[in-house]
């Protein structure tokens, strides 16, 4: 079972697919830019990905798609990358969110005296503008930029104005933000909680897809659906519970993702739009599966103790639901596909144990290798 190569450049994006963004809730613009997801700690967009939190390099960083060139996010000439006055170095510090829309990127980033703002700049990381204060954090889930707004879940901690320590609980909502007017609006109301009690999983036309916390101590969720033209809500998936940081996939009105029901997981198939759903059959048991899910390339990997030993198997699903394993393999290298450029397959990568979201850099394997079960990576360096 192969691999259907696109037309287009680059096909997003492994962990969260969201290329139905546009027109959420507010009326299209002529002008439209292309938006982007930030998800953890990467960026995707329709020309590359961004790695936010590079512990190797100390800065943020890009992956281009058409080029295939790997670099600081920054343009700037003669800059030596290794001060503030870097632009993919002072993002590295200070910002949590960002995006990119048409021919500007689109950050959040602390002022000196405490606030939080949103600025933006041209792709070289010259030429900021500021637009507005957005006080907000980012909380689960992925941060949306589409025509001219940011949506996400968000979470406000409560400080202890005695003793500066932060409460144990916060406010979390989820907002649209303007990012022409810097205008934000309360999507969905605002409740306290002790973990989020929301999470954002993708837009589809008027369709805001999130999870929301049903049971606090267990953290346990369920899934959503809010029409942003009529305010109704819907539960398309019943009693069917979520966790926050499972991987999901969603392209278009296609949302794949994993779910529980007793003690039974299972890999779910929704249509955004219709609300029908079905169970896509699973060729092993195990626990959260990994998911790649696009037009062209569906895989599934799940993860088994064998005497001691973790082994990853990876199975490709075609269009008619059968299932052929692909890949099974121990220990390091560990690749998880995020994105497509033209044959190449661009994931996240470690060669050795470390922390999951924040050691692990990018790598690159042939399409047809990886489905081979090559292991011929190449770490992503300059």
């Amino acid at each position: 079972m192969g691999f259907k190569k696109k037309s287009k450049q680059a096909c997003l994006l492994g962990i969260v697919c969201i290329l139905a963004l546009f027109g959420c809730g507010k009326e299209k613009k002529t002008d439209e830019a292309g938006g982007s997801v930030m998800l953890v700690n990467r960026c995707f967009t329709e020309e590359g990905i961004v790695q936010q939190n590079n512990s190797r390099t100390g800065k943020v960083d890009y992956f281009d798609y058409k080029t295939k060139s790997y670099r600081p996010l920054c343009g700037a000439p003669s800059c030596p990358h290794n001060s503030e006055e870097c632009f993919a170095f002072y993002l590295r510090k200070h910002t949590d969110i960002i995006g990119r829309l048409g021919e500007r990127w689109y950050y959040q980033k602390d002022k000196p005296d405490g606030s939080r703002v949103f600025c933006s700049s041209s792709l070289d990381g010259q030429d900021e503008k500021e637009i507005g204060e957005f006080s907000h954090g980012k909380a689960f889930g992925a941060a949306l930029f589409f025509d001219h707004f940011l949506m996400t879940a968000t979470v406000d901690w409560f400080i202890n104005e005695e003793t500066g320590e932060v409460d144990e609980n916060g406010k979390c909502g989820i907002y649209r933000y303007d990012l022409e007017s810097g205008e934000e609006e309360l999507l969905v109301p605002e409740r306290e909680s002790l973990w989020d009690a929301y999470c954002v999983y993708g837009c589809y036309e008027n369709r805001l897809v999130y999870l929301e916390q049903t049971d606090e101590e267990g953290m346990e969720y369920g899934l959503r659906i809010k029409d942003l033209g009529t305010g109704d809500v819907t539960k398309p998936l019943g009693d069917l519970l979520f966790w926050p940081v499972s991987p999901y996939a969603m392209e278009g009105s296609t949302l794949v993702c994993n779910a529980k029901e007793g003690e039974s997981r299972k890999v779910i198939e929704l249509d955004v739009e219709s609300g029908e759903w079905k169970e896509i059959p699973k060729e092993q048991e195990g626990g959260v599966a990994e998911i790649f899910w696009t037009k062209d390339l569906k895989l599934l990997e799940f993860r088994e103790d064998v005497d001691g030993k973790s082994i990853r198997k990876v199975w490709q699903y075609g269009e008619n639901g059968d299932a052929v394993l692909v890949r099974e393999t121990e220990g390091y290298p560990w690749f998880r596909p995020l994105g497509i450029a033209d044959d190449l397959l661009v994931g996240q990568y470690g060669e050795e144990q470390v922390s999951r979201d924040d050691g692990f850099e990018l790598g690159t394997i042939p399409v047809e290798d990886y489905l081979a079960g090559k292991n011929n990576f190449t770490l992503l360096k300059y």
